[in-house]
C-alpha cells in the first residue's frame, strides 16, 4: 500500500514538474529581419519564426498592418514546413489591414521541430516612412493538436525609403531662461533642430543641434530675444540597426 502511495506521489510530482517546465520555458514568435529595410513599390518578404526547440503540428497567426502604407501580396509556409503534408491552409485577408493564416499538418504523429521559419509574408510598400506588423493573435499547436501555452510574440518594424517622417507634436516649454523643445519619438531616427528670428521670405534657418538621439532639446534664452522660431527634422540612423 505504501509503495502505491509512493508511486502515485511520484507521478503527481512529475506531472507538476512538467507543467512548471512548460510555463518556465515559453516560446516566442518573431519577425525577421527586424526592422525590414525596403523601398517603394518593391515586394519584400517578412519571415515569421519561432525561437526555441519545440515540436509543433501547426499554427495560427493574426497580424495587423497599416493598409494605407502596405499592400499584402501573399503568404507561404516557411522552410520548417517544407515537404510536410499540409492538410489545413487558410489565408484570410477579407478584413482591411488584417491577415489571418492557419496551418496544420495532417497525419498521425507528424510534426516539425523548431527553432526555425514557419511562415513568409510578402508585402509591397506604397508610402515612405515607418510602420509595423503587430501580432494580435498567436497560437502554436503541439503534435496532438493542442494549443501550446505561454507563446509570446514580438512585433516587427518596417522602414520604407530613406526619408524619415517629420516629428509630430512639437511643443515648447520655458522655465525662467531655459527653453526646451519636445516632440514625439520616431523609431531608428536622430534629430536636427533649426531656428530663426524671423519668418520673412528668404531668411536663413540656422542649425542649432544635429544628430540628437533624444526627442528633446534645450537652450538658454538671451535677454534681448523677442521672437524666435524653431523646427525639427528627423533622419534615419541605420547605425542603430547594427
Amino acid at each position: 500500500m505504501n509503495n502505491n502511495k509512493y508511486i502515485i506521489s511520484k507521478i503527481i510530482f512529475i506531472f507538476i514538474f512538467l507543467l512548471c517546465s512548460i510555463s518556465m520555458f515559453g516560446v516566442s514568435v518573431y519577425t525577421s529581419p527586424n526592422p525590414v529595410l525596403t523601398e517603394l513599390n518593391i515586394p519584400f518578404v517578412v519571415s515569421i519564426n519561432i525561437d526555441d526547440i519545440v515540436e509543433i503540428r501547426g499554427y495560427k497567426v493574426v497580424i495587423e498592418y497599416d493598409g494605407d502604407i502596405l499592400e499584402f501580396d501573399q503568404a507561404d509556409n516557411g522552410d520548417l514546413f517544407d515537404g510536410q503534408p499540409i492538410g489545413w491552409w487558410i489565408v484570410n485577408d477579407d478584413t482591411p489591414g488584417i491577415i489571418q493564416i492557419e496551418c496544420l499538418i495532417f497525419g498521425a504523429g507528424l510534426f516539425v521541430t523548431g527553432p526555425g521559419n514557419i511562415l513568409d509574408l510578402t508585402y509591397t510598400a506604397t508610402s515612405e516612412g515607418i510602420t509595423s506588423l503587430e501580432f494580435i493573435e498567436t497560437k502554436l499547436y503541439d503534435p496532438t493538436g493542442l494549443i501550446i501555452p505561454d507563446v509570446t510574440s514580438i512585433d516587427g518594424s518596417i522602414i520604407i525609403g530613406d526619408q524619415a517622417p517629420p516629428p509630430q507634436n512639437l511643443t515648447i516649454n520655458i522655465v525662467e531662461t531655459t527653453l526646451t523643445l519636445f516632440w514625439d519619438e520616431i523609431q531608428f531616427c536622430t534629430y536636427n533642430v533649426y531656428s530663426t528670428y524671423s519668418l520673412e521670405d528668404r531668411v536663413e534657418w540656422h542649425i542649432e543641434a544635429e544628430n540628437l538621439m533624444q526627442s528633446n532639446w534645450s537652450c538658454t534664452i538671451q535677454g534681448n530675444e523677442n521672437n524666435r522660431f524653431f523646427y525639427v527634422t528627423a533622419e534615419f540612423n541605420f547605425s542603430q540597426l547594427e
